[in-house]
Formats: structure tokens, sequence, C-alpha cells
């Protein structure tokens, strides 16, 4: 398994550990194919009509089957988590 961890400010891309890379990028997965793409506590901070574009986004570039795991959690834990289409 590749795992990249994707971030939209360059001075937070860090050097690769544990098993992890990482990328600058955002919701365009930084021109990579992805199988899963896990995006919590990241779509809450747009506003609601950016949502759509930034779900479709994502999707383009997922592999056949793949799929987005997007959620964010209130004060006890509880998160919405999602399928792509």
């Amino acid at each position: 398994v590749q795992v990249t961890g994707l971030e939209i400010e360059p001075s937070r891309v860090l050097p690769p550990r544990d098993g992890v890379t990482f990328a600058l990028g955002g919701f365009e997965l930084a021109g990579l194919r992805a199988d899963v793409v896990r995006a919590f506590n990241v779509l809450r901070q747009y506003d609601v009509d950016q949502v759509h574009a930034a779900w479709e986004t994502m999707q383009a570039e997922l592999h056949p089957g793949g799929v987005i795991i997007e959620g964010t959690c209130d004060e006890i834990g509880r998160c919405w988590i999602a399928r792509a289409r």
C-alpha cells in the first residue's frame, strides 16, 4: 500500500516518514490516482456551494471502484462517512 499525505500549504509538506510520503496538492490529488481518499475535517472549511465541485474533482482521480471517505467529527466523536459514486 502506498500512502501519500497531501497538503495545500507548501511549508507544511513533510519529508517521508513511517511509510508515508507527503506531497503538495489538494482536491486534484496532486495528479495521483487513488483507491481511497480520506478527507476528514477538510470540506467543512469551505462554503457549502464549493463542496460539490470538490467531490467531483476528487472522484475524477479515483481508480474504478475507488472510494472517498469524508467526514467531520463533533465534540462526542460522531462523524459522517460517504462512499464515492
